[in-house]
């Protein structure tokens, strides 16, 4: 397309705004983002990471409760794609990491770090409770008790598997039967043993109990 700018003709390229990028091509894009971000934060000394955190603070504390909504929104979508196109080795290589990082956090700080935190969750919770609508609520208490039911049903099968087995396992030498927690191999020394009768000899060389 060519247009007229005084007593020049200049042309400029049409864009196609329609292309829609590939999953690949997507994939690839993000990781490049990914990999500047990481070297720009690298680069970056104490004051420009304190000074950048700060801001992001400062935008979030002045934000309206429409816009922190729609931030989280946005955050929780982002999430669940990433969930739903990961596969079980990034997933089992990212639940690893995030515990790692967890537990060096737990073990790095200090009693005054461990109040802040616990104090920063409650007030955090707290906001989050009180700014939830009715439908919000019910579909958090809805998904509390599904987990609850889901947690009890695996402790209770838990429970019954290990009290009530039947007594399949038995006894070489007397026959009896046991349950499988009551049974021990024992390995005599053949050598040692000429006071039992014979028949007690010519087993295998084991015994349960």
């Amino acid at each position: 397309m060519s247009i007229t700018r005084g007593n020049k003709m200049v042309t400029t390229k049409k864009t196609n705004t329609n292309k829609t990028e590939t999953a690949t091509q997507r994939k690839r894009r993000l990781q490049k983002a990914k990999d500047k971000y990481k070297a720009k934060r690298a680069k970056e000394s104490e004051d420009q990471s304190n000074s950048r955190l700060q801001k992001q603070r400062g935008k979030i504390a002045a934000e309206t409760p429409e816009q922190r909504e729609a931030r989280l929104l946005k955050r929780r979508q982002q999430y669940s794609q990433m969930l739903a196109s990961e596969t079980p080795e990034q997933h089992e290589a990212r639940s690893t990491q995030r515990r790692q990082q967890y537990t060096q956090m737990l073990a790095s700080e200090t009693l005054e770090q461990y109040e802040a935190r616990l104090k920063k969750s409650r007030e955090r919770q707290r906001e989050r409770l009180a700014s939830e609508t009715p439908e919000h609520r019910e579909t958090r208490l809805d998904e509390q008790r599904e987990r609850s039911q889901l947690c009890r049903a695996k402790n209770l099968q838990a429970f019954e598997y290990a009290i009530n087995p039947f007594f399949i396992h038995v006894c070489d030498t007397c026959t009896k039967r046991y349950y499988r927690n009551q049974v021990h191999t024992v390995r005599f020394n053949t050598a040692a043993l000429t006071y039992p009768p014979v028949e007690l000899n010519k087993k295998k060389g084991k015994n349960n109990f």
